[in-house]
């Protein structure tokens, strides 16, 4: 291996996961989750899994909406989401967290400031309805690639992804 190169380890998911089961049994972590996992991957591990992962996070965002597994991420100078929030009196952040929630997916937001946090807490003040078309700007549209993992056997092919 040369200086400065990534060396990647390949190693079994159903062996990690079952190895993850165990802690979760022996209450030594209270959930279990896939971060990042392919939908190949996650059939795999839950064909051989005594224990359902308990969440998964992962790229979810209006551009890449991913209608299976989802993660967010907030694009804020969409015109679309803009004028949204223009409408409900709320910010285009606020129309993107709402978006998610009503797909019925838990999301992580972490702010260390007090006043956005209050921002934030007014998400639970609206909802968007069908004149909101949030779902029509799925473009398939990914922002992380993990080019550095692309030669890696378990990287998904195109396609593969989620």
């Amino acid at each position: 291996m040369l200086p400065g190169s990534l060396e990647l380890a390949s190693y079994d998911l159903s062996q990690t996961w079952s190895i993850l089961e165990r802690l979760y049994k022996n209450g030594l972590v209270k959930s279990i989750g896939l971060p990042n996992f392919t939908q190949k991957q996650m059939e795999e591990i839950m064909a051989n899994s005594k224990i359902k992962p308990h969440n998964v996070q992962l790229e979810c965002h209006i551009y890449y909406q991913q209608n299976g597994l989802r993660k967010f991420l907030i694009p804020l100078e969409d015109p679309v989401a803009n004028g949204i929030a223009k409408k409900h009196s709320v910010t285009p952040a606020l129309v993107l967290l709402r978006f998610v929630l009503q797909l019925d997916l838990a999301v992580v937001v972490t702010t260390a400031n007090v006043e956005r946090l209050e921002v934030n807490l007014r998400v639970q003040d609206f909802d968007l309805d069908n004149e909101d078309k949030l779902h029509a700007l799925d473009g398939n549209v990914r922002f992380f690639v993990f080019k550095f993992l692309q030669s890696h056997p378990d990287f998904p092919t195109q396609g593969e992804f989620f």
